[in-house]
């Protein structure tokens, strides 16, 4: 328990500029300070992670072993075929620009530049791989 005396400087609720109160002179207040205590071990779990464990320990972490490859590539009648449909697509944006409908060909547009980009970009990579 603490003691405080009344009349001390203190920010204390409905105190007024002094730090006072109206209704007391001189007499002393009791005031409780309470602490709570945090478990060491509690904060060290949070801060170290949660560790993994097994139930089992005959677990495989790798994938069994297949004469097929694991990457599955496209064909070229494939990159043909979405070659061909980018063609179908450009032809739409053109046709809906040219009926004013600018919203829908600006986006056809936008999304084509960012195919050839990512393409191009791709296109760097594997000739970086070759050097």
């Amino acid at each position: 328990m603490l003691e405080v005396k009344c009349g001390s400087l203190m920010a204390l609720p409905g105190a007024n500029s002094l730090g006072r109160t109206g209704a007391c002179h001189g007499a002393t207040m009791k005031t409780t300070q309470i602490t709570t205590k945090t478990r060491m071990d509690a904060g060290n779990k949070a801060r170290r992670g949660a560790s993994l464990r097994l139930r089992t320990r005959n677990v495989l972490f790798t994938p069994a072993r297949t004469d097929q490859n694991l990457i599955q590539w496209p064909t070229g009648p494939e990159i043909n075929d979405v070659s061909k449909r980018l063609a179908r697509v450009k032809q739409e944006a053109i046709r809906c620009e040219a009926g004013g409908d600018y919203f829908k060909s600006g986006d056809l547009a936008y999304q084509m530049q960012e195919i050839i980009r990512v393409t191009a970009e791709l296109f760097s990579k594997s000739q970086r791989s070759k050097n």
